[in-house]
């Protein structure tokens, strides 16, 4: 029989207090897991137990969401810096700066093209409340309205009724 090591945390707290206080870091842990290991989150799981714990800068369990301003990124150079291998998608936290300073749309250019909305934003419910949304976004190669039309697509998770909040450094990540 082989030896087996079993550890059981009566909380998530516990687990991420385990984790904190070993050896290994945030990325060497990640690193260490086992062939066939995923992160796959729900919607509801990357609102709920990633972004409002982000927003609200509570602990989360170690996860490969980086901190990552993706629209200051050529998208061949952010997928060599980033993907992680044997995945198809990149997760990021990423600051969701206005296009215009007293206005509300979102800015969503990037070095050389931009992201495009695409269809109508999907409410993501959590015990039957909406608490947050998905928007899908297309990116385009060049500048609007004559860029071309790229096969790269994008996730945009918001959590809802946040109250405002003032960016208080320049890195400061919030979308």
């Amino acid at each position: 029989m082989e030896n087996q090591l079993s550890m059981q945390f009566d909380s998530s707290n516990d687990l991420i207090h385990y984790l904190n206080s070993s050896k290994l870091n945030h990325d060497e842990y990640l690193k260490s897991l086992p062939p066939g290991f995923h992160f796959r989150p729900t919607e509801k799981e990357l609102i709920v137990d990633y972004l409002m714990k982000k927003i609200k800068n509570e602990k989360m369990y170690p996860n490969p969401i980086k901190d990552v301003d993706i629209y200051k990124f050529n998208l061949e150079n952010l997928a060599d810096v980033y993907k992680v291998e044997g995945e198809r998608e990149m997760y990021f936290f990423t600051p969701r700066d206005k296009k215009y300073k007293n206005g509300q749309r979102p800015k969503r250019t990037t070095i050389d093209g931009y992201w495009k909305p695409t269809g109508a934003d999907k409410t993501i419910l959590h015990n039957g409340e909406a608490v947050g949304c998905d928007k899908s976004l297309v990116f385009y190669k060049g500048k609007p309205p004559c860029g071309v039309k790229t096969s790269w697509l994008m996730h945009e998770f918001r959590v809802n009724n946040l109250p405002p909040r003032q960016r208080t450094h320049e890195d400061d990540m919030r979308i």
